[in-house]
């Protein structure tokens, strides 16, 4: 092979190597450009299907909170006034009655968004028990839990009623009368509207105690031991009680001196008064009464719009499983504290008993309170409640005491 041959070859081959490593160059680029493509191209459809179901999860956890926000606020209090009610009971703030009405206030703050709130007063620091009926119909007040009771001599139809076997049939007799039939709620409106007065709702008075210093399981074990009251003397020794009178300021001291063997007071009262420090045995009722009435001012009423007083009616109608519940939970507390002071189970009322004593006691009551009726010029209307309240019972409160 000649010189200039040689050369030929060499330039070809090196041509040849040049032309190799471009292509490898090339080919390795486009592996790792293609690579990179695939790569991004992976990343972009993750965060894709992460955006994607954030989007999903959002308006999930917006419909959650849209339905929780709609629980929790059935009314658009958005373009409400705020209201301050004015309330004043005679009542303490611990007493049970106190605690009911707490809970009551609570809930309309809570559930009006803070529109609608209270100042209250207890313990007869604004107006006395005689005085809340005429402080709430003068508007003076807005609101009193009243202890109907008190002023029989105005309105003696509401003093009737209320008296049942339990706190649950106390409470569905005076609603079915007040509220529910049609023509006993005509006629306690018409007295209700009268007064100025919207009578929102009731709580039961509870149990009461008969505290003894001998051993009681029937009303046949009082008939030969002394019983201190200042009430109803008259119906107690119907039930053949030995009825001395004790007011109760002065049950404890009578009690520990021997002047009276046995007393009868709320339950919570008995706990307060710390019987069980001076008597050893007691008997729980089973009969309850309603006394306790939600009174509204009827002019303060009616300025409130269709939501506000729903709102209200709302709460009251919770209100009745409320207090049935914390009063279970506060009988179970007081009996608690007296059987391990006596070191003696309290004794329940048997069946006949209560019967006896609630029969007795609205023909005690239809003697004084159709008479007051009678002076009120409120007769007529008075005879249909207790013709309503005998169909309820199945009793005849116009029969004599036996």
């Amino acid at each position: 092979m000649n010189t200039k041959m040689k050369r030929l070859t060499a330039l070809l081959l090196a041509l040849v190597m040049v032309f190799c490593l471009a292509a490898c160059s090339s080919s390795a680029d486009t592996e790792e450009t293609e690579t990179e493509e695939v790569t991004e191209e992976a990343a972009e459809a993750e965060a894709v299907t992460e955006e994607a179901a954030e989007t999903e999860e959002e308006p999930a956890q917006e419909d959650a909170a849209q339905e929780e926000s709609a629980d929790s606020a059935a009314y658009d209090t958005s373009g409400w006034e705020d209201i301050k009610f004015i309330v004043a009971t005679a009542d303490n703030e611990n007493d049970y009655s106190s605690q009911c009405l707490q809970w009551f206030m609570e809930q309309v703050e809570e559930r009006s968004g803070g529109k609608l709130t209270f100042q209250v007063y207890y313990g007869g620091t604004y107006c006395s028990l005689a005085e809340e009926y005429d402080n709430v119909s003068s508007g003076a007040i807005d609101m009193t839990l009243w202890n109907q009771s008190s002023n029989s001599d105005v309105f003696p139809m509401t003093a009737f009623i209320g008296l049942a076997n339990g706190n649950q049939e106390a409470l569905d007799m005076t609603n079915y009368l007040v509220y529910e039939n049609s023509e006993t709620s005509a006629i306690y409106e018409k007295y209700a509207t009268e007064g100025n007065i919207k009578m929102l709702g009731y709580l039961p008075a509870g149990t009461s105690l008969f505290c003894s210093t001998s051993e009681i399981t029937t009303f046949a074990d009082f008939s030969g031991i002394t019983f201190g009251t200042m009430l109803n003397a008259a119906l107690w020794e119907s039930l053949g009680f030995n009825v001395v009178s004790c007011a109760p300021a002065d049950m404890y001291e009578s009690l520990s001196r021997g002047v009276v063997d046995s007393v009868c007071q709320a339950f919570p009262a008995a706990i307060s008064r710390m019987f069980y420090e001076v008597t050893d045995y007691a008997m729980l009722t089973s009969y309850s009464a309603v006394c306790y009435n939600f009174l509204f001012n009827l002019d303060k009423w009616n300025s409130l719009s269709a939501d506000q007083q729903a709102l209200l009616e709302e709460v009251m109608d919770d209100l009745y499983d409320y207090s049935l519940g914390l009063y279970d939970e506060l009988q179970s507390q007081w009996t608690e504290t007296w059987e391990s002071a006596t070191g003696n189970a309290i004794v329940n009322m048997s069946e006949e008993d209560a019967q006896l004593y609630i029969e007795n006691s609205y023909k005690m009551n239809y003697q004084t309170y159709s008479a007051i009726a009678e002076n009120l010029g409120q007769a007529e209307d008075f005879e249909v409640i207790a013709d309503a309240v005998n169909e309820y019972l199945g009793i005849d409160c116009r029969a004599d005491v036996e």
